[in-house]
């Protein structure tokens, strides 16, 4: 597992992320990030907002969309701002804690 820190909260990806980043990019969304928040690992579903429109007009035809907690929205799905997203995560719960 690859780990990236900050402060008390550090993103968790599997080891074969990098290589499979491609992938993830061009599908639009990435199910399977960790977040460990001060030893508390929290799941994130990242979206980029193509595919979430797509998912979100399919499940409309239903009749109704059911989001999973923690959906970010992202420009891109990559790693560069997945990182990016848990610096800023991290940086609004030190500043909430104040």
């Amino acid at each position: 597992m690859h780990s990236e820190s900050s402060a008390s909260v550090h993103l968790v990806l599997p080891d074969d992320f990098d290589s499979n980043e491609w992938e993830i990019r061009a599908k639009g969304y990435y199910l399977d990030a960790l977040i460990r928040v001060e030893g508390e690992d929290r799941s994130f579903v990242f979206y980029d907002s193509a595919r979430l429109s797509q998912d979100l007009e399919a499940g409309l035809s239903d009749g109704f969309v059911f989001l999973p907690e923690r959906t970010v929205v992202l420009a891109e799905v990559t790693r560069a701002n997945i990182e990016a997203f848990v610096a800023g995560y991290s940086e609004a719960r030190s500043a909430l804690s104040n």
